[in-house]
């Protein structure tokens, strides 16, 4: 069941970042988002972490994911993770090899190795963000965050790029 509901979420979540309008300037050092759902990378990693099909994952779950994540990270069975091997782990679990956590925040002692105690307590630390800590599971509702929408303060997006292009 969870093998089926990751990709229907990443799908949803894919869709509503590109169904802001196109009609966008392309080019001017502006930023702009329409606002929408977003799904943390880590968020992925935690949705496979549902063992039972509930859609939560509760404190055991997360600890079987912990150890499962870390053993599949550790391609060389070192007992540590290399920068290498954090990239291959994160393309495949989190979606990208530059996805967040990134390495260096999950490797605290900053020793190019990151150990099975600092992968845990870095996912834990996400995990008690979406509310481990508090309710003792995360529901898959609170993975997804609505970020609302980010324009330019200076007024409207078309008239402020007519009017540098030299256009009133």
């Amino acid at each position: 069941m969870t093998r089926t509901l990751l990709p229907i979420l990443a799908a949803t979540v894919v869709a509503a970042a590109c169904a802001g309008p196109q009609n966008r300037p392309q080019g001017d050092g502006r930023s702009s988002f329409d606002g929408g759902l977003i799904l943390n990378s880590a968020a992925l990693f935690f949705a496979g972490m549902d063992a039972d099909g509930d859609y939560a994952i509760d404190r055991s779950e997360l600890s079987e994911g912990l150890t499962a994540g870390f053993a599949a990270a550790d391609a060389d069975r070192s007992g540590g993770i290399t920068a290498i091997e954090y990239q291959a782990w994160a393309q495949a679990a989190l979606g990208s090899k530059d996805a967040l956590p990134g390495r260096i925040s999950l490797d605290v002692n900053a020793d190019n190795t990151i150990t099975e105690t600092e992968f845990r307590t870095g996912f834990t630390d996400i995990a008690d963000g979406y509310g481990m800590s508090t309710r003792g599971e995360i529901a898959f509702v609170k993975l997804v965050r609505y970020v609302p929408p980010v324009r330019p303060t200076n007024g409207d997006w078309n008239r402020d790029v007519n009017i540098e292009r030299g256009r009133r």
